[in-house]
């Protein structure tokens, strides 16, 4: 009975492989929004780790080693924005395109100061913070 179980885990294992690899990186797209709450988590990582550094508690490798493991998706996140701003043929120039992902980035760093600035950062438990970081990605 546990053989035939196990059978059917490992066809299931392989079916979600072969699916993944027919669907490739589609199978992991975001949307726009989703791309636009991870850089919200990316830059409270960030300007936490500033604040607890600037307060004395070091965080700096923790934070680095952070975002080394999530870097492909800040890299994903950003591009995904750049594409939904790129208008169809018609639409936004590329210098405009570049000018709406700098002012949503500025947005995004706004609300994360403001945030930070009335909550503070709990400096101790930042590598909490940044596993709940970590767990909020949308991937």
């Amino acid at each position: 009975m546990n053989d035939s179980f196990e059978g059917r885990r490992a066809g299931r294992q392989a079916v979600a492989i072969a699916l993944l690899c027919l669907f490739g990186r589609e199978a992991f797209a975001i949307t726009a929004r989703e791309a636009g709450e991870n850089l919200l988590y990316f830059e409270h990582a960030r300007l936490g780790s500033e604040v607890c550094e600037r307060e004395g508690t070091p965080v700096r490798a923790a934070y680095e080693a952070w975002l080394a493991r999530n870097n492909v998706l800040l890299r994903t996140s950003v591009e995904t924005l750049r594409s939904a701003v790129a208008a169809p043929e018609g639409g936004l120039s590329a210098s405009e395109q570049a000018d709406v992902v700098a002012q949503a980035v500025q947005s995004i760093t706004t609300s994360a100061q403001e945030h930070i600035t009335s909550h503070g950062v709990q400096c101790q438990r930042f590598p909490e913070l940044l596993k709940m970081y970590s767990d909020l990605l949308k991937r």
